[in-house]
C-alpha cells in the first residue's frame, strides 16, 4: 500500500493594502504600521528625480517601523516598500 500525505507550507496570506505610513507630511520621522506583521525586506526612499536617497532594513520589523527623515531636504518622496515576497507597495510622503 502507497500512502501519500500532502503538506503545503507557507499558505499564510497577506494583505499588504493593510501597510500603512504616517504622519504625512511629516517633519522629523514617519512611522511605517504593519499591523499584520508582514514579513517585510526593507523601505527605499526615493527623491522624485529616481534618486534613491535612503534604505532602511525592515526585517524583523514587528508592527510599527519608525524611519529617521530629519535629514531629508523638504520635498516630496517615494517611500518604496518591499516584502519578502517580492511585493512592493509605494506611499507618497511630503517631507516638511
Amino acid at each position: 500500500d502507497l500512502i501519500v500525505e500532502e503538506e503545503v507550507l507557507g499558505t499564510e496570506s497577506f494583505d499588504i493594502s493593510s501597510l500603512s505610513m504616517y504622519p504625512n507630511p511629516a517633519t522629523d520621522h514617519v512611522v511605517l504600521g504593519n499591523p499584520q506583521t508582514i514579513p517585510l525586506k526593507d523601505v527605499a526612499i526615493y527623491d522624485l528625480t529616481g534618486r534613491l536617497v535612503k534604505q532602511v532594513d525592515a526585517e524583523n520589523m514587528g508592527t510599527e517601523l519608525t524611519i529617521d527623515i530629519s535629514e531629508l531636504a523638504s520635498a516630496t518622496y517615494l517611500f518604496l516598500v518591499n516584502t519578502e515576497s517580492g511585493s512592493q507597495l509605494n506611499f507618497q510622503i511630503v517631507k516638511e
